[in-house]
């Protein structure tokens, strides 16, 4: 082979590769979201409802948990906690995920859905119960901190504060 056919045969060589099939673009698929985007939310205040014979108090509220990133979780457990003016911590109450699947029919919060515990209808809610004395009244801070899993495996806390009178 001489220079020129070298020369031209490299050429087609060169325009053969360039000029292949017509090349489609690829379609562009949105990342996956890696979390879930949580909200939790609660009345910002409530009342408590307090027995006078038997000194005992009351705060029941329905906790909302929104997730907005479409990666569903599952709420593993909630802790309520009432602080009593003075700032002593005087009850908790814990709910596993037995007790919030029976309080709302599930524990399990849809990717871009939302979960209220408890469902609506339910006589029951979350909430606390204390006892009152000379000290500790009927009014302060319920502290509610959900528990969750996103099905990536991460893991995150929620926490609402309402104010009790």
């Amino acid at each position: 082979m001489n220079a020129r056919h070298a020369a031209t045969f490299a050429l087609l060589l060169t325009v053969t590769a360039c000029a292949g099939s017509p090349t489609t673009p690829s379609p562009v698929t949105p990342p996956m979201p890696t979390t879930a985007a949580l909200a939790v939310y609660a009345p910002t205040s409530w009342p408590s409802t307090c027995v006078q014979t038997a000194l005992l108090c009351t705060a029941n509220v329905t906790v909302t948990i929104v997730e907005s990133a479409g990666v569903g979780v599952t709420v593993t457990s909630i802790t309520t906690s009432f602080t009593a003016p003075n700032g002593s911590v005087v009850a908790t109450a814990n709910y596993d995920a037995a007790k919030i699947t029976l309080l709302a029919g599930t524990n399990r919060v849809a990717p871009n859905g939302s979960l209220t515990i408890p469902s609506p209808g339910s006589q029951e809610r979350i909430g606390i119960v204390w006892t009152r004395t000379a000290t500790v009244g009927g009014s302060g801070t319920l502290t509610i901190v959900a528990a969750m899993t996103d099905d990536k495996g991460n893991r995150f806390t929620g926490t609402m504060t309402v104010a009790v009178s």
